[in-house]
């Protein structure tokens, strides 16, 4: 019986084609950037340590190491770990699976009636999803803004708050 042994890609060249095909896929410019970034370093750590070859056993090692993120690393620098998970996803199946966004945006209460009304209207003229749910990201950071300054209600709003 003959085994027939795929190669294995060395991390220069998952990083390379990860990054082909992060381009490919239209990654906006600050991802793309930033996975060159990181990926460059992890490429410096990896040959300090002689290896030729990507394991998240190696990324996570490098990951602790390199920026001292342990088990909270999701919460402290989700992208670096991310980045790492990209690696990995191309390794296994030569595209990166797609993260669906895991958080809804949450408004303050007394602020809420006024965000569905806008954007009721803002679909009611058709404005894409896309832009209404970037929006609402705005919205809730300002709205968490003006209530951790104390605006509890649209009267308290004044230009000196912003």
């Amino acid at each position: 019986m003959e085994v027939i042994m795929e190669e294995q890609q060395t991390l220069d060249e998952l990083i390379q084609q990860t990054y082909d095909w992060l381009v490919a896929a239209k990654y906006s410019k600050g991802t793309v950037y930033s996975f060159k970034c990181i990926t460059n370093q992890l490429k410096t750590y990896a040959a300090g340590k002689n290896e030729i070859y990507f394991s998240m056993d190696l990324a996570l090692s490098f990951l602790e190491d390199h920026y001292h993120l342990s088990s909270d690393i999701r919460n402290k620098k989700p992208c670096f770990l991310r980045f790492m998970e990209m690696l990995s996803d191309f390794k296994l199946n030569n595209s990166v699976m797609i993260k669906e966004r895991k958080r809804e945006y949450q408004f303050p209460e007394v602020f809420l009636p006024a965000v569905e009304g806008y954007n009721k209207y803002r679909r009611s003229i058709n404005i894409k999803e896309d832009s209404i749910l970037r929006t609402q990201l705005y919205l809730e950071r300002f709205f968490d803004f003006l209530e951790g300054k104390g605006c509890c209600s649209f009267e308290k709003i004044t230009i000196s708050v912003i």
